[in-house]
């Protein structure tokens, strides 16, 4: 999938471990976007986790994160080109790192049926325009349009030593059983701290 996006060369997936802000993504109206990555037991496979506030509650002005996990399997030959497949999705997708330098910056390109979609992280909560000019015009080569691009504002994020609202949706949804289990308590959870936000006077922004 997606043969002409060209892969970072001698990419080392260890040193990519770790927490990432999402500072631009293709068309999203999500905030605080985190992107965490960690290694599971079996040798090149990977735990990818979206980290984010929902957007109706983060206007009920009600702190929560919600936790988007996908699956990631790196190829032998080529690290970095791996093949991506989250909770909830059909399928597999394509997750290509075209470049990164593992303690500042990198740009992903992730490439499905429907199409392909880019992701420009930081280690840090922002990125110079000098460098996101560079990483911009680098996925304009593979296609992507910049112009699709959202920023993603890590402003008063609702996370930090806040208690809150916890929803997490793990790769790990194999079974029917297990994915109507956690897709009918990810929806009580949801409707009682609405209801708690509503009870307690919280207004839309």
């Amino acid at each position: 999938m997606c043969p002409d996006v060209s892969p970072m060369k001698d990419f080392d997936m260890n040193q990519f471990l770790g927490t990432w802000y999402v500072i631009q993504k293709t068309i999203t109206g999500y905030r605080c976007i985190q992107h965490q990555i960690t290694p599971l037991e079996n040798e090149r496979e990977y735990k990818i986790s979206q980290v984010s506030p929902i957007d109706l509650l983060d206007k009920l002005l009600l702190k929560n994160e919600h936790t988007y996990a996908g699956f990631l399997v790196a190829n032998a030959a080529c690290p970095a080109r791996m093949k991506v497949h989250y909770a909830f999705s059909i399928g597999e997708e394509a997750y290509i790192v075209v470049t990164t330098d593992y303690e500042t910056y990198a740009a992903v390109v992730e490439c499905t049926v429907a199409g392909r979609t880019a992701t420009i992280l930081s280690r840090t909560q922002s990125l110079s325009e000098f460098r996101l000019d560079e990483l911009r015009a680098m996925l304009e080569k593979f296609c992507i349009r910049i112009n699709d691009l959202s920023t993603i504002s890590h402003k008063d994020c609702p996370r930090d030593n806040i208690r809150g609202l916890n929803i997490q949706i793990d790769h790990d949804l194999l079974s029917p059983d297990k994915y109507q289990k956690e897709s009918d308590a990810m929806w009580r959870n949801l409707n009682q701290a609405i209801q708690d936000a509503l009870n307690n006077g919280a207004k839309v922004k």
